[in-house]
């Protein structure tokens, strides 16, 4: 029994991998396919260095359409780029004797590694440029080894596209979809977390990890939509526009970190006994909505309403308005009320910019899928 335990729970494991991981999955089997298939038409073609079509079409398959698209296009450009030029310099310049061909590669590699910096996108430009210097494949004749090392490239790219848009292909506006989610689930736990530490009952320290967290997943956002871009200009997808989430998106981060300075001064006792429990209401509606929210941005369906969220403002705006009037924030230290009033712009200014992501994400809703 001891022994057949772990052989068990591995099978379980093992069975329940393509739903945790079959996004992975999928795109290695197009990574295997895209490099064995280049393979083969390199063996065919009989190209001198076929291992460099093979290595381009391993990188430029990526997991969405768009991605790949625009690892192609970065590619292909650099490696036009870099063959182009270093096979003019090295028809230009004499190299007969070592300190020519040193001379030859410096005046190559130098302006391609500028413009690799300028343009990290183009960054295979001076590696081009020095394999075509230093290769055997040089010996051909500069102009034959660049127009072979245009081919092997291109070759990896079409074969790594042509993969990611037949095999198993991921459109990259889902993958954006999953990823605002994913995003909107972290802020959610992030509106909890700050109003614990309003009511004095946290530490910032508590958001240190949340907060780097939040920053990769705005990034991966960031990346994906860039894919959309691509997939979208090329007419490769009839989607909706996904940049006015991304935009409000970082809107809603930004409120949140002023609601963040805000919470650097835990609310003093005689407001945070008035003010708490609206306080309590307002941000933990606002949590739940974005939690809810996230969900069905990933799942393409309709956001639940935001009538909650009104009503939860409504009452901590009131509150606000006592407060005021019965004057509590004038005995206060400047520093302490001036937190209070900090505290209801930044909400303010959060609800508004979320009633905004809830109207684009109902927008990207499929049809089928509204409520």
């Amino acid at each position: 029994m001891a022994d057949g335990a772990p052989r068990w729970w591995t099978v379980a494991r093992l069975r329940g991998l393509p739903h945790r991981r079959g996004a992975e999955l999928r795109l290695g089997v197009r990574i295997t396919l895209a490099g064995l298939g280049t393979l083969i038409l390199s063996q065919w073609l009989a190209l001198p260095q076929g291992y460099w079509a093979v290595f381009t079409s391993v990188i430029v398959t990526q997991s969405s359409v768009g991605g790949s698209l625009k690892a192609s296009r970065d590619r292909l450009v650099g490696t036009l780029g870099g063959a182009v030029f270093g096979a003019a310099v090295a028809m230009l310049v004499p190299h007969s004797d070592r300190l020519g061909a040193v001379l030859v590669f410096a005046l190559t590699l130098a302006p391609l590694a500028l413009v690799a910096a300028i343009y990290p996108r183009y960054r295979i430009a001076p590696v081009t440029g020095a394999i075509l210097l230093l290769s055997s494949a040089s010996q051909m004749g500069p102009l034959e080894a660049a127009a072979y090392r245009t081919l092997e490239i291109a070759l990896g790219c079409v074969v790594g596209l042509a993969v990611s848009l037949l095999v198993l292909p991921a459109r990259a506006h889902g993958l954006a979809m999953r990823a605002a989610g994913r995003v909107l689930a972290l802020l959610s736990r992030l509106v909890l977390a700050q109003l614990d530490r309003l009511l004095g009952e946290a530490s910032a320290a508590s958001e240190a990890r949340l907060n780097v967290d939040i920053r990769q997943a705005q990034a991966r956002l960031e990346d994906i939509a860039g894919e959309v871009r691509h997939e979208r200009a090329s007419h490769l997808a009839d989607t909706g526009d996904l940049e006015p989430v991304v935009r409000t998106l970082r809107r809603v981060r930004s409120d949140l970190v002023m609601v963040g300075r805000a919470a650097a001064t835990p609310l003093a006792d005689p407001v945070r006994e008035r003010l708490g429990p609206a306080l309590r209401g307002a941000m933990t509606t606002v949590s739940t909505l974005m939690a809810t929210t996230g969900e069905a941005l990933s799942a393409a369906r309709t956001p639940p309403p935001l009538d909650p969220m009104a009503a939860a403002f409504d009452s901590y705006a009131a509150a606000m308005a006592d407060i005021r009037r019965e004057g509590l924030t004038h005995a206060l230290p400047d520093d302490q009320a001036a937190s209070i009033f900090a505290l209801g712009f930044a909400l303010d200014q959060l609800r508004r910019d979320f009633e905004e992501l809830h109207a684009r994400a109902s927008e990207l809703a499929k049809p089928e899928a509204q409520e």
